[in-house]
């Protein structure tokens, strides 16, 4: 995985985790929680995160046009946007009581120290120690049963790949309008170019997820992991980690679809002005 597909796996890594501190009831206590949760600081980072996946794609278009294609998702991919489907979605399917339990286990010690150590280890730094750390992470097997357990649980493989091919399939449609204009993209041709990816994006997918969980947490006691298992498991967590979940991939999808909806409009206003 290059750097830059990283910093966009690493951030929707860290929206995954977050996620389960994240709770939306009316009041101080949403800000709250949003805040211990690190859910607002992972939702902010998205813009530049999908800003760094599109580097790729440099070589490929003129400068001038590149660099007005990256500055357009400041646009479109607005956190906001993300947040609001999330709140309402979450609001809607928690109970006060609910809500309240969450807040409670993220605004203890032990809940502030998972978040804090899951933060440190999705960023593009922490990928680097990963990678250096590998064969020692992989080979704690009690911290990689216990990431495997972590990930089924709040379904960070899944959420990370849906996003990736979500917003890897708006981007091959603006790209193909962009190189025949007036002509709907057929993404079946996507579909053949991207199955083939998907076991090793999966397989590559649930290394990283091991390796970050393994790294957050290679210093923490194994009684405050299985602590935090325990909490993953309640029924409050899991039925909150659903919808959360959810309500993150659809407002996520969306605003990349609609910017790679504009796309098109962005690229020809910027190779015109170019041509001049």
């Amino acid at each position: 995985m290059t750097k830059h597909s990283f910093k966009m796996a690493a951030t929707l890594l860290l929206l995954a985790q977050c996620t389960l501190g994240f709770a939306a009831h009316a009041g101080d206590s949403v800000e709250k929680l949003l805040n211990l949760s690190g859910a607002y600081k992972a939702v902010d980072s998205l813009p530049d995160a999908l800003k760094g996946g599109l580097q790729q794609g440099k070589a490929n278009m003129p400068p001038a046009v590149f660099e007005k294609m990256v500055s357009s998702v400041d646009d479109f991919i607005t956190p906001a946007a993300i947040k609001k489907p999330l709140n309402a979605e979450v609001k809607k399917a928690l109970s006060e009581k609910e809500v309240t339990e969450l807040l409670v286990w993220y605004s203890s010690d032990l809940g502030q120290e998972m978040v804090a150590a899951e933060a440190k280890s999705a960023t593009v730094e922490g990928y680097a120690q990963m990678q250096q750390q590998a064969q020692k992470l992989f080979a704690d097997a009690p911290r990689v049963e216990m990431a495997k357990n972590y990930d089924v649980l709040i379904g960070a493989t899944d959420a990370m790949i849906d996003m990736q091919v979500s917003s890897t399939a708006a981007m091959y449609s603006a790209m193909a309008t962009i190189s025949n204009p007036g002509v709907p993209a057929d993404l079946s041709k996507f579909k053949s170019m991207i199955a083939p990816q998907m076991a090793p994006m999966r397989s590559q997918m649930e290394s990283m997820i091991i390796m970050s969980f393994v790294y957050a947490h290679q210093a923490t006691d194994m009684d405050k992991l299985k602590k935090y298992e325990t909490f993953l498991n309640t029924p409050t967590a899991i039925k909150f980690n659903k919808v959360a979940m959810k309500a993150m991939l659809g407002g996520f999808e969306q605003t990349v679809v609609q910017w790679a909806g504009k796309l098109p409009q962005v690229v020809k206003a910027a190779a015109t002005a170019t041509a001049k």
